[in-house]
């Protein structure tokens, strides 16, 4: 008999009212298999609906065409899911992503907040960049917060959300399979 695959944690486990952040690249939107209703289809098997999964863009890939990619975005925007984008003040032209795809939040790079306590630039950085989010109406979730003072600078500069090892390990997508007994493996020969 052959060990049986992962287990997955369904969405019941994501409590209520939260939603489930999705990395993808670029070159994804081009997958027929990733756009629209296909898209609602994945996300109601696994107990979401759209409206409870952002789709984080990495800014570690470039957009060829920002025209056709953000006509893709916009259908999978009509049908609920929000957008984000991931990295931002690191890897490509984040200005110019953040101008065509009009996000609802924007994730700042670890580079960004790491000893942001300590650095002048990088408070100023982050102070303008907020003040350009509440602009455009998209909300900053700030990564990589590993410090007290980190945190506590994020605060002052009116930085709501974060992640980071100090506020908790992330979580696992999938559970380890089952261990696989020497009974089992003789039976299954």
């Amino acid at each position: 008999m052959p060990a049986p695959g992962p287990r997955r944690r369904g969405s019941p486990a994501l409590p209520a009212g939260s939603k489930l952040f999705v990395n993808v690249f670029p070159s994804a939107m081009y997958d027929p298999e990733f756009q629209g209703a296909a898209l609602v289809r994945l996300a109601e098997a696994h107990g979401l609906s759209p409206d409870r999964v952002v789709l984080e863009i990495t800014e570690k890939e470039a957009i060829a065409n920002y025209d056709v990619f953000a006509e893709a975005l916009g259908e999978l925007t009509r049908f609920g899911f929000s957008i984000a984008v991931d990295d931002v003040g690191a890897g490509y032209s984040g200005l110019e992503k953040i101008a065509h795809l009009n996000p609802r939040y924007l994730k700042f790079d670890r580079e960004l907040v790491r000893s942001i306590d300590s650095s002048y630039i990088r408070r100023e950085m982050t102070r303008a960049l907020k003040a350009f989010a509440d602009r455009i109406g998209s909300t900053i979730i700030a990564e990589g917060i590993e410090s007290d003072g980190e945190l506590q600078t994020l605060l002052e500069l009116g930085i709501e959300f974060g992640q980071g090892f100090l506020l908790g390990r992330p979580a696992a997508a999938f559970l380890p399979p089952a261990p696989v007994s020497p009974s089992r493996v003789a039976a299954a020969s």
